[in-house]
């Protein structure tokens, strides 16, 4: 089957799925008449957080997307390892590589366990649950993606000759320091600005899956390379002052 869709597609799924979520659940409040439930209390609020779209009868949705994005997450994530491993992308040089992206498996294993509980558990029933489940979320993804920029530094180190893995080491970065600010921004007004808060965290949640989509595009050389195409191969040395003038599979990697 992952001839035909191939891994990349595992990435491209889940952000799908997670952004089919959100314009799910806003669509449909937005058809209700953009009511605030009963049941929430500041009545100063006009915007809602998602939570308290999902805590109601479309929570089904939240919890079964939040499901399927999160397997398709980790997924991918453990199909670059493997595809590391085999030799269908560049190979990790160092033993620390190799930890880094297994630690960033470990991590995004679990918060998407954070999702996942974050949805079963609704904000109306359950809101400190709730909360405790978000923070575990957050905080575990965002390390997960921290081990993954620690990987592709020390890659983009070896490999300097192959621009795909330095634009994904930058986009990396940028989605990580963007994602930050707007959760600090997120978390300094939840309790003060409600409805700046809940623009915000709809804006975190749509801004999150293009982590899922440079994913994708590390996985992408290995739909076109057979098992062990890039081991066994000679690469520059990183502190060295010169670069072979030839690597005949740079070509295939970065086109």
């Amino acid at each position: 089957m992952l001839k035909i869709i191939h891994h990349w597609w595992l990435a491209v799924l889940s952000a799908i799925v997670w952004w089919g979520m959100l314009i799910a659940l806003l669509a449909c409040w937005a058809a209700q008449g953009h009511p605030v439930y009963s049941w929430i209390t500041d009545r100063n609020k006009t915007i809602l957080f998602i939570s308290d779209v999902a805590a109601t009868n479309l929570q089904p949705i939240f919890i079964s997307c939040s499901a399927v994005q999160g397997l398709l997450f980790v997924l991918a994530l453990a199909s670059e390892r493997l595809l590391r491993h085999n030799g269908r992308l560049l190979p990790n040089n160092r033993r620390r590589e190799k930890w880094c992206s297994i630690c960033a498996i470990v991590c995004a294993f679990v918060g998407q366990l954070g999702i996942l509980f974050v949805s079963i558990f609704n904000t109306r029933y359950f809101s400190s649950t709730h909360s405790d489940f978000l923070v575990v979320f957050i905080v575990f993804v965002g390390v997960s993606s921290l081990f993954s920029i620690y990987e592709y530094f020390y890659l983009d180190k070896h490999y300097r000759d192959y621009l795909s893995i330095r634009w994904s080491l930058g986009i990396k970065c940028t989605w990580f320091i963007t994602e930050l600010a707007l959760a600090i921004a997120f978390a300094s007004t939840h309790n003060k600005h409600v409805n700046v808060s809940a623009v915000l965290e709809w804006l975190v949640s749509f801004v999150y899956p293009f982590y899922t989509l440079i994913i994708a595009y590390d996985l992408w050389p290995a739909h076109k390379t057979a098992k062990g195409t890039y081991l066994n191969k000679s690469y520059p040395d990183p502190f060295s002052q010169t670069l072979p003038d030839e690597m005949p599979i740079k070509e295939a990697y970065d086109a």
